[in-house]
């Protein structure tokens, strides 16, 4: 059996959010957003410096974040907002994989953007380094994703 096929990748995924999801911090704080102009397209930031835990490991991991969404009716999402909210996963284990999705999916919620787009770059154990992103649209995102147990 090789790790491409289908049952050992859901497998993967299952594992990922389990380890996940048992360490979230029950209170991260709120994304705000407020009123920019509707003319805005496309909206971009990035936050540097950051740290959580691997969830395989235990030992930490250096990562930044950019979020990229496409603002509907110029609702736009809070930078200090977003840095308070990733700072809460400072003593969290999780995944960038799981990281990148649960944050696209609260960025989303939070803008009602047409779409987000969020790309976690994680630097730690010797030298390592992953990128992953993750991007969900709002008329199927929310609706069709199946509830995470």
């Amino acid at each position: 059996m090789t790790a491409t096929e289908p049952e050992d990748r859901a497998d993967l995924a299952a594992g990922l959010i389990r380890l996940s999801q048992a360490d979230r911090p029950q209170d991260l704080p709120d994304l705000a957003t407020f009123e920019g102009p509707p003319s805005l397209t496309r909206t971009s930031l990035r936050v540097d410096r950051l740290a959580k835990f691997c969830p395989s490991t235990g030992r930490p991991d250096q990562f930044s974040v950019q979020v990229t969404y496409a603002p509907a009716d110029g609702r736009c999402l809070e930078l200090d907002s977003l840095v308070r909210h990733l700072e809460a996963y400072q003593s969290v284990a999780v995944s960038a994989e799981v990281l990148a999705d649960q944050l696209a999916i609260a960025v989303l919620a939070q803008t009602l953007a047409l779409w987000v787009e969020v790309t976690v770059h994680q630097t730690g154990r010797e030298g390592a380094e992953i990128q992953v992103t993750a991007r969900h649209e709002r008329d199927t995102t929310l609706a069709d994703r199946p509830a995470i147990p």
